[in-house]
């Protein structure tokens, strides 16, 4: 998501869709940019509100999970009373996967740019809104695609390139869709050994 100084509105891009939010008390309005990639689709304002529930984890009874978790972690108590709110979203898992090698070693403002040219060079387009061309986040079979690796180092990704090529590649060599749709029904410690054995990615290292 990106905030925009413009009435405190987030600008992002999910399930193949242009997102604008604005928060108002405990209600979330929203416009919604489509294309032809979703045509078919059905485009109601229920559909439209399920999507958000299930993004954003607005189902759950978060104030019990904070209770939960304050209680098992101190750090987790004290970063709670300043971000109050925060959710794990539900993010699609081929983004997931590739966003996290892009932040490696990174801060976040380079992790966005990372993200947005991968799908500015291998997403769809989705439309143009005050001159701003949004895209889809790209497949995982585009990025095992010949070529990646080299237009990735050209463009600032560094290692990380080889690292999303060879991932990209394992992935759609190892059956695609399949293979990372699986990851949503494992254990966790399945999903894990899983994942790690991903070029790229491995457990999060602390700097102190």
């Amino acid at each position: 998501m990106i905030k925009t100084d413009k009435k405190e509105q987030w600008v992002g891009v999910f399930a193949k869709r242009v997102w604008i939010l604005q928060q108002q008390d405990n209600t979330i309005l929203y416009q919604v940019y489509k294309s032809e990639l979703n045509k078919g689709k059905s485009n109601s304002e229920e559909t439209y509100n399920a999507m958000l529930k299930h993004y954003f984890h607005l189902d759950i009874d978060l104030d019990s999970y904070y209770s939960e978790w304050c209680e098992r972690d101190p750090h987790f108590k004290k970063a709670a009373k300043q971000f109050y709110g925060i959710r794990i979203l539900r993010q699609d898992v081929t983004e997931n996967i590739f966003s996290f090698i892009c932040s490696q070693n990174n801060h976040i403002s380079r992790i966005t740019s990372m993200v947005e040219k991968l799908a500015q060079y291998y997403g769809k387009k989705i439309c143009d809104i005050n001159g701003e061309s949004y895209y889809t986040f790209p497949e995982v079979e585009d990025l095992a695609d010949k070529g990646v690796e080299q237009k990735l180092r050209d463009n600032g990704f560094g290692y990380r390139a080889k690292y999303i090529s060879n991932s990209a590649k394992l992935i759609s060599e190892s059956g695609g869709k399949l293979w990372l749709n699986k990851l949503k029904e494992m254990k966790y410690e399945d999903a894990k050994k899983r994942l790690i054995s991903l070029m790229g990615i491995g457990a999060k290292v602390w700097l102190t």
